[in-house]
């Protein structure tokens, strides 16, 4: 992924090369990129390059579900009284164009995460916990790229998770904003 200059939103100019480890924006870059990356928009000058395809002045970006790129931040919304086994329950149901086992699923993340509440409010999971079922419920739609910011950074003590992810083929880009 490239970025060069990218206005969206009226935001200062955004660059981001491939070497850099992490992306740094201000508060305005941020809440316009993670606009544009979540509801798509018409770039107002600059480019961006997104899963080999580049996008400049003019072209609009639209990420419709399953959604290619997304943007991990807390605090997440979640359903009132759902369980992490509703939640990944309704991505499946929603994910049309493959066939996912729910069962299966959670299997494979209770290996991986060593996730065990399934059935518990959402609402009463630890911070980690809720970050996790919001990574999950991010992988089931495929992704080939995502910008994790927050305590989402902060899962790196599951490097061996993310190790999987990137051999997946999906590009992990962590976002930090800047204190202007």
């Amino acid at each position: 992924m490239r970025i060069k200059q990218l206005v969206v939103q009226d935001c200062m100019g955004i660059e981001y090369n491939p070497g850099d480890a992490s992306l740094f924006l201000s508060h305005e870059q941020h809440q316009s990129l993670c606009a544009f990356v979540n509801d798509g928009a018409e770039i107002q000058s600059g480019s961006i390059e997104i899963l080999g395809q580049w996008y400049e002045r003019g072209d609009t970006f639209s990420n419709h579900f399953p959604r290619r790129v997304v943007w991990l931040k807390a605090p997440q919304t979640w359903v009132i009284g759902s369980t992490a086994r509703q939640e990944l329950s309704w991505v499946i149901s929603m994910h049309r164009t493959i066939k996912l086992d729910l069962i299966d699923v959670m299997a494979h993340y209770q290996l991986e995460l060593d996730f065990e509440k399934w059935d518990e409010p959402t609402h009463e999971l630890s911070r980690e916990e809720q970050a996790q079922l919001v990574l999950m419920r991010a992988l089931l739609m495929q992704p080939k790229l995502i910008f994790l910011e927050g305590e989402y950074i902060e899962l790196s003590q599951h490097q061996s998770f993310f190790d999987k992810i990137r051999a997946l083929d999906v590009k992990v880009l962590s976002v930090h904003k800047a204190n202007v």
